[in-house]
């Protein structure tokens, strides 16, 4: 008997052994295979390694994902880091959920943690649903005992078809055992896991008592290990696919051993602070699934009576005791008989009347520094009892004689003072007599004249001035003046000389640039002279610039001496910009490569230009991908949105995917907002690297931002469509074009024409034949042999 009994306890501890190993090593999964963003754009950012997520809440939204597939029974887990400092009203969840598919029956799992105020300890509320039982709450929660943000914790739902558990650390602290009673309320349809981070202020801290204060915003929480280990479910078929070892793993670990039940016993007694199974006010008798504990119900019946024992409301008028109570004279607290006062004894403590139950008091004034009947109200800090009963019931049984305080000493002094027919003043503010001062009758003047001004300056003057030498109207205009002189010999001065003095340094810089657009490279270099004789505009390194720009866009770079080993920064990059406008792309590129060896750091614009204008040129792609590794190489990019996109179409034109989405990251990281044009271009990338289902999540990203689609992007989309097979939301974009305003372009109506006839619809290909004729268009050879298959095809299944 006794070797037997070893056997049993062997084979049980074994059992946990190894279902305890099978969970703990299951293989983790990452985001890209598994999960996909579901609100918060920015706020959800994936590390490198493809493993680890963040989720942010901010005054403007919060952030999510969600598995890519749907499971039933499975084990799911992650480790998480909560956000740190004060978070009340911050609701961080990790649950599952099928309710996009069944709004008025779904179900649900819920892992859910609710705030923490400054002092308190973390909570964590587990739940569940089933077929749209929400009106059944079947809440615990607990806190932890640990703090949750300083590093990371495991969090796991294993659900199978008759069990349901929670674990934290791999310590089980809830269980729910499926009963024949339950029914439909317990989780048996397909769901998705999700993990979200948001502001539940209504409700998630103390009943809504405490809400988010974005003061100390951003809210960050972080997730790794994110385990998938079930059975995924076909969404059209609703059948699952699990394989031979998942559902081996869920039958070995859904029973719980001694060892693990041991630790959630300890777990649940010490830990437990609310469960619906105890909670007398909401359930008269227990649901079938519970599983009652004296010990957890002593514990919870301390904790608060009101809510686990029982205890009616105590009234303070005493108006509304129920005529039981008074009758009978007992009341039951719990398990516990309170006799009241019978009825025999109630007639010999009769209500006194009003005089005798305020009986008038004494004329003569209480003994001085003593006070036996003046209170007043004490304001406390509210202290927080964590407890999340929107009820209020324990605060309801605090005592009458806790509100109030004996007053201070000065007041009581004030106040005692009266009966001596005196009151004490404050000590004033000593009356000081200053003397008047001296007359000065050098200084008197006769009433009714103004007051001479100090600084006599045409105030008109100074405005002019300052507002002339930068107004782009006033410098563009003495370009035009310029131009209109009489002859070529006309020297600029006789323009630039009647505004001499409202010029200052840099002014210039805008006019020789628009003598430059005009096709006068003399009359700027002219004007670049001419300021060079008038010291307050020189030197000036701006003016320098648009000219060497100006010079070097129409060849005359050679009229202009200057020492190229002293100019700076902005006007080696104004040479290049010439060069590059004028199509002196051999000596722009010279002048980089000599500028990178002199460990001159150029502006990253210059090298988009240069790449833009390269592209142009098929033969020397080479170059291109040369430019794109030093771009990539520099760490402090910085590229205006127009530059970044074209960046971009250059690298879908060379094959060079990767640079596409690190450009668009890099864009997104930087917190910007991309445009049409760019999320047009990452669609085309993903598009043309046959990133069909990488794409679509671009496009749902565009939809989320409320970018006005232009014809390009309904092109692109469309045509992703069409490769995706999608007839539907393809014929929802061609209406949307419509609608918008704009004209379909030949290309649209093939595709439009290949999708409807891979779907057999013939009647649809005629209306897209019939616009195209309206348009003034005529169809291919492929296309009209296409459509002449398919109306033989549709003959003859009619015949």
């Amino acid at each position: 008997m006794e070797t037997l009994s070893r056997l049993l306890v062997f084979m049980s501890l074994f059992s946990g052994l190894v279902s305890g190993f099978a969970l703990q090593n299951l293989p983790i999964t990452s985001f890209e295979e598994g999960y996909t963003q579901l609100f918060g754009d920015k706020n959800l950012f994936v590390h490198k390694d493809g493993k680890s997520v963040r989720l942010t809440l901010d005054e403007r939204t919060g952030s999510g994902f969600v598995s890519n597939d749907l499971y039933l029974h499975g084990f799911f887990s992650a480790s998480i880091k909560l956000p740190s400092d004060y978070s009340a009203g911050v609701v961080v969840a990790f649950y599952m959920s099928n309710g996009d598919m069944y709004e008025k029956n779904h179900d649900e799992i819920d892992f859910e943690f609710l705030g923490n105020i400054r002092g308190k300890e973390w909570r964590i509320q587990t739940n569940i649903y089933g077929n749209g039982s929400t009106h059944l709450g079947r809440e615990e929660r607990y806190n932890l005992w640990f703090d949750p943000t300083e590093d990371f914790h495991q969090y796991s739902i294993l659900w199978s078809d008759s069990y349901i558990i929670f674990f934290v650390d791999n310590v089980p602290i809830r269980e729910v055992k499926r009963t024949a009673a339950m029914g439909g309320d317990f989780p048996s349809k397909p769901m998705s896991l999700y993990t979200t981070i948001w502001d539940g202020s209504k409700w998630a801290t103390d009943g809504g008592k405490y809400g988010v204060n974005y003061k100390y915003a951003p809210y960050i929480a972080r997730f790794s290990d994110l385990v998938l280990h079930g059975c995924p479910v076909d969404p059209i078929e609703q059948f699952p696919r699990c394989d031979e070892g998942a559902a081996e793993d869920i039958r070995a670990a859904q029973e719980i051993t001694p060892s693990q039940r041991s630790k959630m016993d300890v777990f649940r007694r010490k830990h437990m602070t609310y469960s619906y199974c105890y909670d007398r006010t909401r359930y008269k008798v227990a649901l079938s699934e519970c599983v009652v504990n004296p010990a957890e119900a002593q514990r919870l019946r301390v904790y608060d009576p009101v809510t686990f024992g029982g205890i009616p409301r105590r009234h303070r008028n005493g108006k509304h005791r129920s005529k039981r109570s008074r009758v009978d004279g007992t009341e039951s607290l719990g398990n516990i008989g309170v006799t009241r006062v019978n009825a025999s004894q109630r007639n010999h403590s009769k209500k006194l009347t009003k005089n005798l139950r305020n009986p008038r008091r004494t004329k003569l004034p209480p003994d001085f520094g003593v006070n036996l009947y003046l209170r007043k109200p004490k304001i406390e800090p509210v202290v927080d009892d964590y407890n999340d009963d929107d009820d209020g019931d324990v605060q309801d049984q605090e005592s009458v004689d806790d509100d109030a305080v004996v007053w201070e000493p000065e007041e009581i002094e004030a106040i005692s003072s009266l009966f001596q027919k005196r009151i004490p003043q404050k000590p004033g503010k000593p009356i000081r007599v200053r003397p008047l001062p001296l007359p000065q009758p050098h200084k008197l003047r006769p009433l009714g004249l103004p007051t001479p001004k100090k600084n006599i300056r045409s105030a008109a003057l100074s405005s002019v001035s300052k507002q002339v030498y930068k107004d782009p109207s006033f410098l563009i205009g003495l370009a035009r003046e310029i131009k209109s002189l009489p002859s070529s010999d006309a020297d600029v001065s006789l323009v630039l000389n009647k505004w001499v003095s409202f010029l200052r340094k840099g002014s210039l810089s805008m006019t020789i640039r628009e003598l430059g657009h005009m096709g006068l490279p003399e009359r700027a270099l002219q004007t670049y002279h001419w300021a060079e004789k008038h010291s307050h505009l020189v030197p000036d390194n701006r003016i320098l610039a648009s000219t060497i720009q100006v010079l070097a866009k129409h060849h005359e770079l050679k009229l202009l001496k200057f020492d190229n080993s002293l100019a700076s920064k902005n006007v080696i990059e104004a040479m290049i910009k010439g060069c590059i406008e004028g199509g002196w792309l051999n000596l722009a590129r010279k002048l980089i490569l000599i500028s990178k060896s002199n460990n001159r750091i150029l502006d990253s614009s210059i090298y988009v230009k240069m790449i833009l204008e390269i592209a142009k040129n098929p033969d020397k792609y080479h170059l291109v991908v040369t430019l794109l590794e030093e771009l990539k190489e520099r760490e402090d990019l910085k590229l205006s949105q127009q530059d970044c996109t074209g960046i971009m179409k250059i690298c879908v034109k060379l094959g060079e995917f990767e640079l596409v989405e690190s450009l668009f990251d890099w864009f997104k990281e930087s917190n910007r907002e991309p445009s049409v044009v760019m999320y047009t271009t990452m669609i085309h990338s993903r598009y043309s690297e046959q990133k069909y289902r990488e794409a679509m999540n671009v496009v749902w990203e565009m939809e989320e931002s409320n970018c006005l689609l232009d014809l390009p992007a309904y092109r692109v989309v469309i045509k992703l469509f069409v490769a995706l097979d999608d007839l539907g939301r393809a014929m929802r974009y061609y209406s949307k074009l419509k609608e918008a305003g704009f004209s379909p372009t030949y290309d649209i109506y093939r595709d439009m024409i290949n999708v409807y006839t891979a779907s057999g619809r013939l009647t649809k290909c005629k209306e897209i034949c019939k616009e195209v004729e309206d348009a003034g268009l005529r169809l291919d050879k492929d296309t009209l042999f296409m459509l002449l298959q398919l109306e033989k095809q549709t003959m003859s299944l009619l015949h």
